[in-house]
């Protein structure tokens, strides 16, 4: 796999990632699958907090709270769970 990163600090891990991936003999299709729950959590995670800031909004109109929307997974990277996952979350069988 050739990849350029330009110097860009979230990709520091890919090497790590790349030789995980190959190392566990993933797929692209068990790649995939778990790129894309990796985004619906974080898109869950990223409405439920605007839900709650909002909420926050209504009942108290200070400014600090006004913007107080985070999510618990910010810390969490895609390359931090693909290290830490020991399979794919999902399993796609398709027919073709």
């Amino acid at each position: 796999m050739i990849y350029y990163t330009c110097g860009d600090q979230n990709t520091v891990k890919m090497d790590i990632v790349c030789r995980l991936l190959s190392d566990r003999g993933w797929r692209v299709g068990e790649l995939v699958a778990t790129l894309l729950q990796y985004c619906d959590q974080r898109l869950e995670a990223w409405k439920t907090a605007r839900k709650q800031g909002l909420t926050n909004v209504l009942h108290n109109s200070s400014e600090a709270n006004r913007y107080n929307i985070c999510s618990p997974l910010d810390s969490m990277s895609l390359f931090d769970e693909l290290i830490e996952a020991d399979r794919p979350y999902v399993h796609l069988e398709t027919e073709l």
